[in-house]
């Protein structure tokens, strides 16, 4: 293009201007970040194009049968370039075939390797995600997203152990890695080494002091070593940052409903619900709350949300059942007792309740046989002796 543009030739006007179009996003002013660079071409192609389609128009007019021939070979373009541009199309129809297309391409490309990776990994696709994560640091092996990427997956199919190399590794690259720290210690709790993970927890907060996670995980660690105190100033620290954070309020919730500050825990496990209308654990515990606090109705409905969104949630039927017994409606109490004997026939104090429902529904040989159940799984149940012995007087 110089030599044309340096001669005068006119068609060398063409590639200097698409020249000039390119250099200053791909030369003189790159994009250190810009992962995909194809659109840099869109406005070079245009010069391009240009040229393109004005010298073949003078080279179909000095033929005589130039303009059929121009047309069909724009036609036959014009179908390739179509063919291609939907196959090309399919590779952006999501993250994982973009990336896909890019390994393909250019197999030695770590970071190529490495995004796919995580978009894999974002589908709970493990296995293969593990494979580009490994391919990655094959081609890069210092790098410190791979390394703790990588880690995480192993921690999620139970390869805890293995995982520790790798953020090990990682820290080694960036110790001062909040994050590489934080998921190190969520690893070491898994492999029930608490004190270490602690350690981790706490380095992870003095490096980034805003990290909610950070705080999050270190209150819940706290709250495992029995340290429920400073487990609540980590957990109010988190919900100052992010005062959203679904996770945060509800297990402060949990640490003052165990303090007996039912009030208190009453408020954040409603915060929580706020975030996660869905949380069936949640709305157990704010109704136990509610119930504590005399306000049955509203525990009841609680208890009930619960069961709808966890049939299997033992807690919920026993303590619906239970709730609906001391509010009269025997009848409704019956099927969530009955359901909580199902999911857990060791539970005496469920079998002792389904028994208490059974007798005020008038069939005493069925609530006999539950208050004996009772009494054989825990001899000591008083309550259990006094009723089987009130029922057997009626009888």
């Amino acid at each position: 293009s110089g030599v044309a543009v340096y001669r005068r030739w006119r068609w060398g006007l063409v590639g200097a201007l698409a020249l000039l179009v390119l250099a200053p996003t791909s030369s003189f002013v790159p994009i250190v970040n810009d992962v995909g660079a194809e659109r840099r071409f869109y406005l070079p192609l245009g010069v391009l194009v240009a040229g393109l389609v004005v010298g073949g128009d003078a080279l179909s007019g000095r033929w005589s049968k130039g303009r059929r021939v121009g047309l069909v070979l724009v036609g036959a373009v014009a179908l390739v370039l179509g063919w291609s541009t939907q196959m090309r199309n399919r590779d952006y129809a999501s993250a994982i075939a973009i990336w896909q297309s890019a390994v393909t391409a250019v197999a030695d490309n770590p970071r190529a390797a490495y995004n796919l990776a995580n978009r894999l990994k974002e589908t709970g696709d493990a296995q293969q995600a593990m494979v580009y994560y490994r391919q990655a640091l094959t081609l890069n092996p210092d790098e410190v997203g791979a390394h703790n990427n990588l880690s995480q997956v192993l921690v999620s199919v139970g390869a805890a152990a293995t995982a520790l190399d790798h953020y090990h590794r990682a820290l080694e690259l960036n110790p001062n890695s909040a994050n590489v720290h934080v998921n190190l210690g969520l690893a070491l709790e898994w492999l029930d080494r608490l004190p270490e993970a602690l350690s981790h927890y706490r380095r992870a907060v003095e490096l980034d002091p805003a990290s909610t996670w950070a705080r999050y995980n270190l209150g819940v660690a706290l709250e495992e070593d029995g340290q429920p105190g400073e487990a609540i100033t980590h957990y109010r620290w988190a919900l100052e940052i992010d005062p959203k954070m679904g996770k945060a309020h509800y297990r402060l919730g949990l640490v003052y409903a165990a303090q007996g500050r039912l009030s208190n825990a009453a408020f954040h496990l409603r915060q929580a619900l706020v975030q996660t209308p869905d949380h069936a654990a949640a709305h157990l515990h704010l109704g136990q709350q509610l119930s504590q606090l005399d306000s049955t109705e509203s525990g009841i409905a609680h208890y009930r949300r619960a069961v709808e969104l966890d049939p299997d949630l033992v807690e919920a039927h026993y303590y619906l059942g239970t709730e609906l017994i001391q509010a009269g409606q025997t009848s409704a109490a019956l099927p969530h007792l009955h359901r909580a004997v199902e999911l857990a026939p060791d539970l005496a104090a469920a079998r002792n309740n389904l028994g208490i429902a059974l007798q005020r529904a008038g069939r005493r040989d069925e609530a006999v046989i539950q208050f004996r159940r009772a009494l054989a799984l825990r001899p000591d149940y008083a309550a259990a002796r006094d009723n089987l012995a009130a029922t057997l007087s009626q009888q």
